[in-house]
């Protein structure tokens, strides 16, 4: 089953999206809310203990921009840095399409 960790807004418009998609919540997905992508470290042990069921993890953040202190390059150096110092073998998709500045209300 896919795994997707989000921050708490996107869950359900990833969730619909999904579904859109033809994914069955439950049976083909589900989404996990973590808080944010300052959260991962502190979600490791659930993030272990779903890799370790054998699901497939992603996660779904915003890229961010200069009004919070984020945006693209500096997001994916900072996930970048907690999956290694964590051990954490993972993928993610920064929203708003995974190349630019932003957000998923963008």
């Amino acid at each position: 089953m896919l795994v997707l960790i989000t921050e708490g807004d996107d869950e359900v418009f990833i969730q619909k999206y999904m579904e859109h998609l033809g994914c069955i919540h439950e049976t083909d997905f589900i989404t996990l809310s973590v808080g944010g992508w300052s959260k991962i470290q502190a979600s490791k042990p659930k993030i272990d203990e779903l890799i370790d069921a054998g699901h497939d993890v992603v996660l779904i953040f915003d890229a961010d921009g200069d009004y919070n202190d984020g945006g693209f390059a500096k997001r994916t150096g900072e996930i970048n840095t907690i999956l290694h110092d964590n051990k954490l073998n993972l993928d993610f998709f920064l929203l708003p399409n995974n190349a630019d500045d932003g957000d998923f209300e963008d």
